[in-house]
């Protein structure tokens, strides 16, 4: 591609060679540089990340609770007894 710019601007320099550096230096002035080694990766902070932990700890907590309670409620609660000889 580089090879193809150059080729139009000589067509354009009309073989004049500091028309050829004027119009290579205005072209090179405006061509967008595109790299892919400057992707930023977004990492989540620890705050966050410990946060939605302690709130899912605390989630499953409440739910087990929950449940002891109405099986004491209920009377519910399963007793595994072994009997001694």
């Amino acid at each position: 591609m580089k090879c193809e710019d150059l080729c139009i601007v000589a067509s354009l320099s009309d073989k004049d060679i500091d028309e050829f550096k004027n119009i290579n230096l205005d072209y090179n002035s405006q061509i967008t540089n595109l790299s892919l080694n400057k992707v930023k990766e977004d990492i989540p902070k620890i705050q966050n990340t410990l946060g939605l932990i302690i709130f899912t700890i605390f989630i499953v907590a409440g739910n087990i609770a929950n449940f002891l309670i109405e099986d004491e409620e209920n009377k519910t609660k399963i007793m595994n007894f072994k009997l001694r000889n």
